[in-house]
């Protein structure tokens, strides 16, 4: 259960990466506003976030994983990975909040 809680996390990586790189390329729908498509992103990134942050925990209590230097290994993989993906999503937030000043400011 252990090896599957890992490749879940690996999948998860890709998905939250993925979905990362589309919100970012995704256009308002009709009638949607700025506001919705920025607040449907953020609920979506923060349970993907809570999904990692829950798994890591798990893997990490496991006596499992945790006496098995090759699973370790991958463990700490693993939390490199959240740790880019949380930086990620911090500067793609930085940089939308820059872009709505900048917009704000040339008005």
């Amino acid at each position: 259960m252990t090896m599957q809680n890992l490749i879940s996390l690996k999948e998860l990586t890709a998905l939250s990466t993925n979905a990362i790189s589309a919100t970012s390329h995704t256009e308002l729908p009709t009638g949607g506003t700025t506001s919705q498509l920025v607040s449907s992103t953020f609920k979506q990134l923060s349970e993907q976030d809570l999904d990692f942050k829950q798994m890591i925990n798990a893997l990490s209590s496991s006596p499992e994983t945790t006496s098995n230097p090759e699973k370790l290994s991958q463990l700490q993989s693993l939390i490199g990975e959240y740790s880019n993906y949380v930086s990620l999503v911090s500067t793609l937030a930085k940089k939308g909040v820059n872009t709505v000043e900048t917009l704000g400011k040339a008005q």
